[in-house]
């Protein structure tokens, strides 16, 4: 399996599962809340104002989001180039994982020496749960492009230490650079492993003694540098908020109520992300002692010490987020890969019988090869699992453009978080809609609303209240299209109330908790009284 027709097999296999558990249908889900929201959103107006160093929202300098722009940049090249979608926005995600994957499979097995490993720690990456998890490699987060180039920096600063060449010293400060500048202080958790690491190696003097250390640091601090002193002028005052946002802000106070305890990540680790594959990793700590190559035991080391030093600053981090964990998934898939090829070997030589060496063999890898494909299919296919009934992106994405025309005045009105419409919004405004996220005071006589029940939160009621409307469409009940006819008169409003309340089916009872000294009609005009109330509070507080 050592051949040069052997690696091409298998380096076409990993671009086939990496197509599959990557790219399929990689568009179909709408863009999800929060971090992927807002990076679309800061995408597409890149792509549109062409300032590809600061990153805006709303057209307005984005200090909730201060990572630097790279991972921005590819979303707006992708944008512009393919156009104003889901699969723009992720494409550098999915790309980065593959060239993960391909770059773990050709690093492992030139280093080993042995194809087995290589295509092995990149088939266990592929099938890593958590890989696969939202804010993973299928959207458009930083984790992705974060994992490549954390990457590619270890194990380039691995191949520095033990073979001493300059190339790849430049190589690890390149790499450093593109983490930083995809998620600045993320980049740094790895740094400790290095360190020590360098000291296990005995390198620390004959690093500090080259010219070619300062010439290659030289890298990255004149970029981010030249990066945050550019920001900075631009925004006095700036470096504090990355503080608050990136570094010790994040480390020593929890974020936007995410806490955990110490063991968040080992747990997340043990039941979802990681799972089978952590236990197979583990288990190499025990059959490293045994490993005569000493190729394959300091490589299973090296990427021992940079899953265990990144687990433990994350758990010590007072901000906990279950994706923080996921630029580990290679280290712990080479550990991992390692073990099952030992456990191969030590199998192999407790039995004497040849055909039972093949047969226990072959077992050995169809188990790992099909279980957790499967699982990873299945993950995949519940991650993209999108309900219609609750969902107005599907709406504005899907349908919207079947009933209004570019001359109507649309308005979105909403209580869910904004971000998680624009990215739409924006879309249509630029095919050339007249439509906008907005408050209920905003809309006139003959426009047309959507009108978004979001976790049940009362608006249709209300505007059929305080307007006479004319629905124009329901998408999947929750979701109304409507064309505002007039403003009722309060008359006509305490009018429609009152004949609401009648008509209900539980008039009766009403009637029945009616006080004695309290009439049946004062009592349906107390209520459509607070039913107009309530109306014209929701609308114009809420809305």
């Amino acid at each position: 399996m050592e051949s040069r027709t052997a690696k091409i097999f298998l380096l076409t296999l990993l671009l086939f599962l990496s197509y599959i558990i990557f790219f399929h249908k990689l568009g179909s889900l709408t863009i999800e809340i929060w971090d992927e929201a807002r990076n679309s959103i800061n995408a597409l107006e890149m792509s549109e104002n062409g300032n590809y160093l600061v990153t805006t929202y709303q057209e307005k300098t984005d200090t909730w989001n201060t990572k630097p722009p790279l991972l921005i940049i590819f979303q707006a090249i992708f944008i512009k180039l393919f156009g104003v979608s889901e699969l723009s926005v992720r494409l550098p995600s999915a790309i980065a994982a593959t060239i993960t994957v391909l770059f773990v499979f050709f690093f492992t097995s030139k280093y080993t020496k042995s194809h087995f490993i290589g295509f092995f720690s990149s088939f266990i990456l592929l099938t890593t749960p958590g890989l696969v998890d939202i804010h993973g490699v299928r959207s458009g987060d930083y984790e992705a492009m974060l994992m490549l180039f954390t990457t590619l920096y270890s194990l380039f600063y691995l191949s520095y230490i033990e073979t001493k060449k300059i190339k790849y010293l430049y190589f690890f400060s390149i790499a450093f650079t593109l983490a930083f500048m995809t998620k600045s202080a993320a980049a740094l958790l790895f740094l400790p492993a290095l360190f020590i690491y360098t000291l296990y190696r005995k390198r620390v003097v004959h690093i500090l003694k080259s010219k070619h250390f300062y010439f290659s640091l030289a890298i990255p601090v004149i970029i981010i540098g030249c990066y945050y002193l550019y920001r900075t002028m631009l925004h006095p005052g700036y470096l504090k908020i990355i503080y608050e946002n990136e570094f010790g802000g994040r480390y020593l106070n929890s974020i936007e109520g995410h806490v955990g305890e110490f063991s968040y990540y080992w747990k997340l680790f043990v039941n979802t992300k990681l799972k089978y594959w952590l236990f197979l990793a583990l288990s190499g700590l025990f059959f490293i002692f045994f490993e005569k190559n000493y190729r394959i035991k300091r490589l299973y080391i090296y990427a021992s010490l940079l899953s265990i030093t990144h687990l433990l600053v994350i758990s010590v981090s007072a901000t906990k987020i279950h994706w923080y964990g996921l630029p580990e998934f290679p280290f712990w898939s080479i550990m991992a890969a390692i073990s099952l090829y030992q456990i191969i070997c030590f199998t192999a030589r407790l039995l004497k019988n040849e055909t039972a060496k093949k047969a226990i063999t072959g077992i050995i890898i169809v188990v790992v090869l099909l279980f957790p494909m499967s699982d990873t299919i299945k993950r995949i296919q519940r991650c993209d699992n999108e309900y219609a009934s609750i969902n107005t992106k599907m709406f504005l994405r899907d349908d919207i453009t079947k009933h209004i025309d570019k001359t109507d005045k649309v308005t979105v009105l909403t209580t869910a978080p904004p971000q998680n419409l624009l990215f739409y919004i924006y879309d249509l405004q630029l095919k050339g809609y007249n439509i906008q996220l907005g408050k209920f005071n905003m809309v006139s006589q003959y426009d047309i609303v959507v009108l978004d029940e979001y976790q049940s939160s009362p608006i249709i009621a209300p505007v059929n209240i305080l307007f006479d409307t004319q629905i124009i469409t329901k998408y999947h009940q929750s979701i109304v299209l409507s064309k505002i006819v007039k403003e009722r008169t309060p008359e006509e409003a305490l009018d429609y109330a009152k004949q609401q309340l009648l008509d209900r089916e539980n008039s009766n009872e009403i009637k029945s908790e009616t006080e004695n000294d309290i009439s049946f009609d004062d009592q349906i005009q107390e209520e459509a009284d607070a039913m107009i109330k309530n109306a014209t509070a929701i609308l114009y507080s809420e809305y």
